[in-house]
């Protein structure tokens, strides 16, 4: 094989750090994942303060109390496209676009009134993303040795939950339920990227990802009837786990390329790969192993080293963000024709601390990662949801609403990133370890050298508008959904790092969703 240098190994296992480390979860950038319900959908998720039908379950099951009738709830049919392009992330006027459409049930559930009791039962579809597409991009601009870079990127993501819920009337006025919901998040991302270099030498980067995560999520609700016209609503609630399950892989066939500063290195005789040329991680979402060729310890002076064998703890986990959500509101009612709602929702941060620490069975080398899980690490938001009905005739009903969908990322500084990135693209880095004697090494993988675990920062904003039909017995209705950046808002965040290649630069992101349900309803 060919050797190498000094400084495309010190580069290659900065790289494999970095790859090791980014977040293959869910698309879980927002707090808000849908609307849900025949009527709650309508009003843009401004149902706190009514929830008097089966999909009252989710938002507030105080509300349960209230219903007039027996129910049965189908949104059986619920169509969603979603867009994300990543603006001249390649060169100018050489955007990257992702795409996913899906199609299944929204909510599903019953409710059935018991005097002073109200029992319902609800299955709800809370997200489903699928994501399937193979991309070519040839001569990129801001990468002048590339003639191409090839992408296949696939990641189907869902997540549903079902249980059952329980209200009581303690007074007229005020009711109080629990849901309490067992939910089952899963999410499976393969991507295959190949970047080929004008000697026909390539670089090869293959992720798989398969998490499973189980858990229950309660939901606590009070709704209080402040006078003729207008209702107060407030729920609770926040995810537990009990079971999870993570297997993620990385294969890095980084030989012929340095796939981060995209320098040829291959020379114009062609060496068959080794299976010692492979860089190698698998991670279990707790534990982590590693194989890594020699050439690519960062150590100037090789001299007694091996091939490394690493173990040690993984810095992506098979959890998910758990964290409490409260939301509140009012619906004000003046006539029987008209109604106007508005919700406040208010969602936690979440963190979780721990040194993350691996080991070289075959070398004197620790190598310390972080001090926190950061594919976890979300900011609190705060949204709003406002919505309207209005009874067009005695039958015919028009709902529609706002709402808005921060995002929970941190920032992502453009500026910074880019100058990441310029440092990087000059070869500039500085050694990422330190002697400690003996032989021993530390090495520290800076979070500031990588493509952040969560890398999406986008405010959305969404509304919303449905036409339905109803009589005493049942009811029907059709709902649209349109969620994207800037509506009203001429501000707000917009910037993503896609896992494209481990680009280390952040580009000005778009984001557009497209929703249709189709529900029904039966009254007995």
């Amino acid at each position: 094989m060919q050797k190498r240098s000094y400084l495309f190994s010190k580069v290659i296992i900065i790289i494999m750090f970095l790859l090791y480390t980014k977040n293959i979860v869910g698309d879980e950038f927002h707090s808000i994942d849908g609307l849900y319900g025949e009527r709650a959908a309508g009003l843009a998720g401004a149902y706190s303060a009514l929830s008097d039908d089966p999909s009252g379950a989710y938002y507030n099951p105080g509300g349960l109390v209230f219903a007039l009738a027996n129910s049965i709830s189908i949104s059986a049919s619920s169509y969603n496209k979603t867009t994300k392009s990543f603006e001249n992330m390649l060169g100018i006027g050489q955007s990257y676009e992702r795409k996913s459409s899906a199609y299944a049930p929204n909510l599903i559930g019953s409710l059935n009134i018991f005097k002073k009791f109200v029992f319902a039962f609800t299955v709800v579809n809370t997200r489903l993303e699928d994501f399937n597409q193979a991309d070519q991009f040839y001569y990129p601009h801001f990468f002048p040795v590339l003639t191409q870079i090839n992408s296949d990127y696939t990641s189907n993501a869902s997540q549903f939950m079902l249980g059952p819920s329980l209200s009581y009337q303690i007074s007229k006025r005020l009711g109080f339920g629990i849901s309490l919901y067992y939910f089952n998040d899963r999410k499976r991302k393969r991507i295959d990227t190949r970047g080929v270099s004008f000697d026909d030498g390539f670089s090869s980067l293959t992720t798989n990802d398969t998490r499973t995560t189980d858990g229950v999520e309660p939901v606590l609700g009070f709704q209080y009837i402040l006078g003729k016209t207008l209702s107060f609503g407030v729920s609770l609630r926040r995810k537990f786990i009990f079971s999870k399950h993570r297997r993620l892989s990385i294969v890095s066939t980084p030989q012929y390329l340095d796939p981060y500063n995209y320098n040829s290195t291959s020379s114009s005789s062609y060496s068959p790969l080794l299976a010692s040329d492979y860089t190698i991680a698998e991670s279990t979402g707790k534990y982590v192993s590693w194989h890594m060729p020699l050439e690519m310890l960062p150590m100037t002076d090789k001299t007694g080293l091996k091939d490394g064998i690493i173990i040690g703890d993984s810095i992506t986990s098979s959890e998910i963000p758990l964290v409490p959500q409260l939301r509140y509101g009012f619906s004000y009612y003046p006539s029987p024709k008209f109604l106007l709602s508005v919700d406040f929702i208010y969602t936690d941060g979440y963190s979780k601390k721990k040194n993350l620490y691996m080991i070289d069975l075959n070398n004197p080398i620790v190598y310390y990662n972080d001090d926190r899980y950061r594919e976890l690490e979300l900011i609190s938001t705060r949204n709003i949801a406002l919505g309207f009905e209005y009874y067009l005739t005695e039958k015919f009903v028009m709902r529609a609403g706002y709402f808005t969908n921060m995002s929970n990322t941190k920032k992502i500084d453009r500026t910074r990133r880019t100058m990441v990135f310029l440092i990087q693209a000059l070869q500039n880095l500085d050694r990422p370890y330190i002697s400690t004697g003996a032989n021993g090494y530390l090495v520290y993988s800076n979070p500031e050298f990588t493509v952040p675990a969560r890398n999406e920062k986008i405010d959305l904003e969404g509304v919303t508008l449905a036409f339905g039909y109803e009589t005493e017995k049942n009811s029907t209705s059709l709902t649209y959904i349109l969620q994207k950046n800037n509506i009203l808002r001429t501000s707000g965040s917009k910037v993503g790092m896609p896992q494209l290649l481990q680009i280390g630069f952040a580009s000005s992101m778009k984001y557009q969703n497209h929703t249709i349900i189709l529900s029904a309803g039966i009254k007995y």
